[in-house]
Order: C-alpha cells, then sequence, then structure tokens
C-alpha cells in the first residue's frame, strides 16, 4: 500500500491537522524550503516522478504558502492522484472536522488571526524560492537533472 501524504507530512515533522495552523500565515516557523524540499523527497521515493513533479508544480501554482493552504491543497493533489491539473481553493483558515473541539480551534484561529504576531506575516515568496532553488526549478521539474 502507497503511503500517505498525511504519513509524509508526519514524517517531516509537522502536524498533519491543517487546522492546528489555522489563521497563522505563511510563516517559516510553520513551513519552510527544507520541510518541502523533504516532502518532496519522500514523494519521489515513495510515488515516483510524475507526483512529485505534480507536487512542484503545486508549490508553485498557490499563492500562499501558510501551512494550512499548503496541507489542504496537498490532500487535494492527493485525492485527485497526483495530477497537474488540479484547482486549488485557497484558504488559510481551517476549523477542523465536527467534533468536540471545534469550538475551540475557532475561536483560537479567530485570536491568531486578530492578534496573532504571525497574522500579518507572509513569507510566501522566500519559502517558495528556497524550494525551488533545491530542486532546481529554474529549468523546470522535467527538465531538471536526476
Amino acid at each position: 500500500m502507497a503511503i500517505s501524504a498525511r504519513e509524509i507530512v508526519r514524517s517531516v515533522g509537522m502536524c498533519d491537522r491543517p487546522e492546528y495552523y489555522s489563521g497563522r500565515g505563511a510563516t517559516t516557523s510553520d513551513l519552510d524550503g527544507d520541510k518541502l524540499y523533504a516532502i518532496y523527497q519522500k514523494i519521489t521515493q515513495e510515488l515516483g516522478a510524475n507526483p512529485a513533479d505534480a507536487f512542484v508544480t503545486m508549490v508553485k501554482k498557490l499563492k500562499t504558502l501558510s501551512a494550512t493552504n499548503f496541507l489542504n491543497s496537498l490532500y487535494t493533489l492527493e485525492r485527485y492522484d497526483w495530477t497537474e491539473n488540479v484547482s486549488f481553493h485557497e484558504s488559510d483558515i481551517d476549523v477542523g472536522p465536527d467534533g468536540p473541539g471545534r469550538e475551540v480551534i475557532a475561536f483560537a484561529t479567530l485570536a491568531e488571526a486578530l492578534f496573532g504576531s504571525h497574522s500579518r506575516c507572509d513569507d510566501t515568496e522566500l519559502i517558495k524560492a528556497s524550494f525551488l532553488r533545491k530542486v532546481g526549478f529554474e529549468r523546470g521539474p522535467r527538465e531538471r537533472e536526476r
């Protein structure tokens, strides 16, 4: 059985729940080029070159690389069998599935968005550039040396 995107995310030391990062913006303390590269390597090793190329395309397409938006987009990519022509609904907010803690998560997300130090942070370009340099994207995902 193939490894899941959630397992890949956990293997690089990230929480696999998008709601954990909800409302925090794109910050290198949550997601950085090294974590993206580790995820890319794991996808390449476990799933192959085509899913890895689709992952690179996804990262390049995303307008915001908040951890919440990234995780939700990654899970969408997985649901569509790692194809490159996927549309993503981007959002930095996720309150998680229905359950006993949902109200607490919603309150914490609102508080973080209003008062948190990360709420005005957007390190998307820094995160993206660091990752794309690591995979040699300057020449395109299919043209890089393997």
